[in-house]
């Protein structure tokens, strides 16, 4: 009987713990860096695509569970890449690149909304979006098929 209770005892605190340490919020720790600590793929990224812009501000944010690299251009154009160096999102306040832009998402936009501009493109887990000036969010597969508009 003894045994039980303690046994039951050491259950119960190991539970405990395991629930304590599980309810701890895992932060993400962002990290200036300098140009020259950005890699080599995510450079080639911005030359080839914002050839005449340049970095103005470059971070890493690191989680338990991911790497981000966030970047600044001076025309304050936002890009986002996910640890394998992915880009995962584009935010501008003018209109992004043609080249930057999945074509089928692009000709979408063009053909529905002829006078707007693609301000932002998200990759989101199953699916991707665009943002026109006009405050517009559509919602496409990750293949590029028209889901939704976000309302």
């Amino acid at each position: 009987m003894q045994r039980n209770k303690k046994f039951l005892s050491i259950s119960l605190c190991t539970s405990l713990i395991m629930m304590l340490a599980l309810s701890v919020p895992v932060e993400a720790h962002e990290k200036r860096i300098p140009p020259s600590e950005i890699p080599a793929p995510i450079h080639n990224y911005i030359k080839a695509h914002f050839a005449n812009q340049s970095i103005i501000k470059a971070e890493v944010e690191q989680s338990f569970l991911s790497k981000k690299y966030k970047i600044k251009l001076n025309s304050l154009t936002k890009l986002t890449f996910n640890g394998k160096l992915e880009i995962i999102k584009l935010d501008s306040k003018s209109a992004l690149p043609e080249s930057v832009l999945p074509p089928e998402l692009y000709a979408y936009a063009k053909a529905n909304y002829p006078n707007n501009a693609i301000t932002e493109w998200k990759l989101k887990s199953g699916y991707q979006e665009i943002e026109l000036d006009n405050g517009l969010e559509i919602e496409f597969t990750l293949t590029g098929e028209f889901l939704r508009i976000d309302t």
